[in-house]
């Protein structure tokens, strides 16, 4: 099972981990947290789409940061646990969108369904949601990859602050935007550059409020 991660300095030859990650990372941990960024594009498309009319709930705000920290290097290289939160992923999105008429023009990301009967199954799924798959330019895939590791950082502040009583919902309401855009097929190169300068703004804000905590 072959598996890809450049998410920190130290990948294989500078260019990223495609057997099993310098860190220790196997390929199944790597393949079950792209199930889980997958599920996260999905649940920001329905977030941010309710933000529009009305608030997003705080335990989906929290599963959201907990599971994108979950991704980064080195933090969780549990398969059992990693299956939990993808699990606890399908009831969030599941709960969402029952809070929503009429949901026929949402993204595909949205109705992905992970197949949480069989790890095999799980596995098989990654190959087909992982970093390297779709047919973006290489320009589009690296902003995205770009904001995507921008988003994990964030989490994890985000996450402490959390613990420490101290939130801010503008902060929430980016992560949640920025999911969803990244989960658009036509998002631009221009639409990713300006969402990754407006990642390193929204992450001083989460820096002030971790700091405030």
């Amino acid at each position: 099972m072959k598996m890809f991660c450049n998410q920190c300095e130290q990948t294989a030859r500078g260019k990223g981990c495609d057997v099993s990650g310098v860190c220790g990372k196997q390929p199944e941990i790597a393949a079950l947290q792209d199930i889980i960024i997958h599920q996260l594009l999905g649940i920001g498309c329905l977030a941010h789409a309710k933000l529009k009319n009305g608030n997003v709930d705080d335990y989906v705000n929290n599963f959201t940061i907990e599971a994108l920290f979950s991704t980064v290097t080195n933090v969780n290289f549990d398969a059992d646990r990693l299956e939990q939160i993808i699990k606890k992923g399908e009831e969030i999105r599941d709960g969402l969108l029952k809070s929503f008429k009429d949901v026929s023009a949402m993204p595909e990301v949205v109705f992905f369904k992970p197949a949480t009967s069989s790890r095999a199954q799980l596995l098989d799924q990654a190959t087909q949601v992982g970093l390297l798959s779709g047919p973006d330019s290489e320009d589009v895939r690296s902003l995205k990859m770009l904001l995507r590791f921008g988003l994990k950082g964030m989490a994890a502040y985000t996450d402490h602050a959390y613990i420490l009583g101290k939130k801010d919902d503008a902060v929430f309401a980016f992560f949640h935007e920025a999911l969803a855009a990244l989960a658009d097929p036509l998002i631009t190169v221009e639409n990713l550059v300006d969402l990754n300068m407006r990642c390193g703004k929204t992450n001083i804000r989460t820096m002030e409020i971790l700091h405030e905590g």
